[in-house]
């Protein structure tokens, strides 16, 4: 809770990047988003 907070207080920006990767619906092979994509503020 404390980071929550931290993040809503605007402490903190927060950030966080993809484990795995996500492929398209159509094509399997196709990538939607790369391994390591992330958003940050």
């Amino acid at each position: 809770m404390t980071s929550l907070a931290r993040v809503l207080a605007g402490k903190v920006a927060p950030t966080g990047k993809l484990p795995v990767r996500i492929p398209t619906a159509n094509d399997v092979n196709a990538t939607l988003y790369p391994f390591g994509y992330g958003l940050t503020y």
